[in-house]
């Protein structure tokens, strides 16, 4: 056992000694490459500091972090944009939009006394024809502005008719008819007879 351990020291120290005299060879190798390099650089008549390996990395770290740095801020940007974009194409009001075009009096003309002459006959016709839905309260207001958009030649939407101002010709001679019908309780003939 004793003769053992002492060949398990021998080695050890012969590995030691061999791994220590590559390292001083490894040193002594890049010491004579960067002679070898500044050497070249004096007969070249080069500046030595531009032609040192350690300048070229420090320019190409330099241009990475630069690289990164654009790349990141056109993310940024790019991002911005596109936010701004949907924020724009969804908030943006569309020709289809009724709600603000019923309550934008300017954009359409107010209601003549030809609308009225036109409309009024075409409500008491409806109300006429479904008198007995009448009496039971499933006509609606909804059901003869259509009747009126689609009868009366007068090229108004149904968007056109919730104005207030087109609506409420409508709605008085709805009223009318409610008082003059009891609401529906009288006979058809109450509709037409405006005393």
């Amino acid at each position: 056992r004793g003769s053992g351990g002492a060949q398990v020291l021998e080695i050890g120290h012969q590995l030691s000694r061999h791994s220590d005299s590559r390292e001083p060879s490894r040193d002594m190798q890049q010491r004579a490459d960067k002679s070898k390099v500044k050497a070249k650089a004096k007969d070249k008549g080069e500046d030595q500091v531009a032609s040192t390996p350690s300048a070229g990395k420090k320019g190409r770290s330099f241009c990475r972090r630069h690289l990164k740095s654009c790349a990141i801020l056109s993310g940024i940007c790019l991002a911005i944009s596109c936010g701004c974009f949907l924020l724009v194409a969804f908030n943006a009001p569309s020709s289809a939009s009724s709600s603000a075009a019923a309550t934008d009096f300017g954009a359409r003309p107010a209601p003549n006394k030809e609308f009225a002459k036109a409309v009024v006959p075409l409500i008491r016709q409806y109300i006429v024809k479904k008198y007995a839905d009448y009496g039971k309260g499933q006509v609606t207001l909804r059901h003869m502005k259509q009747h009126i958009v689609s009868r009366s030649g007068l090229d108004l939407s149904y968007d056109d008719l919730r104005d207030d101002r087109y609506s409420l010709v409508i709605e008085h001679e709805i009223d009318a008819i409610v008082d003059r019908c009891d609401s529906g309780k009288k006979p058809v003939a109450c509709v037409t007879d405006v005393a």
